[in-house]
């Protein structure tokens, strides 16, 4: 039968790959800026079970910091695993809780696929870029919101 995976199995444990001393590739960057009040997060590479810890962590940060209101590029994410969705997921809870939102921009193929697959397109807002995920955010504050007055 076709395997839909394109990848042969790796008898290797994953972790062995990644844990090379002196690897000069992290699994994965993380960009911070801040737009507008809103806090755009890019991630860069691979984002798995070995660097949620990091990316809840920084989240952390932004919402002692008093951001909650979050945009996630993941334009440059090669690979996402459910472990990883599921930080996201807390991450917007915890935004939600303290009256801001988590948003996501630019999902790249492998990331949109993760994302449909578990239905997850559907609870998170996806916008095409980081200009209209701040635009949207950065309207969240103001509780009329842009479109209300005629």
């Amino acid at each position: 039968g076709a395997a839909p995976r394109m990848k042969p199995p790796r008898p290797a444990p994953p972790l062995a790959a990644r844990t090379r001393r002196g690897g000069d590739q992290d699994p994965m960057k993380l960009v911070k800026e801040s737009r507008d009040g809103v806090a755009v997060l890019t991630l860069k590479g691979e984002f798995d079970s070995f660097v949620t810890g990091s990316f809840s962590t920084e989240v952390g940060k932004l919402q002692d910091e008093g951001a909650n209101r979050i945009v996630l590029n993941q334009r440059l994410v090669k690979y996402i695993n459910s472990t990883a969705l599921g930080s996201i997921i807390k991450a917007r809870k915890a935004c939600r809780e303290a009256g801001g939102d988590l948003v996501i921009s630019a999902p790249s193929p492998a990331v949109r696929e993760a994302m449909e697959s578990l239905g997850l397109d559907r609870v998170f807002r996806i916008f095409e870029d980081d200009d209209a995920a701040v635009l949207a955010l950065a309207g969240a504050s103001d509780s009329a919101g842009p479109g209300a007055r005629a």
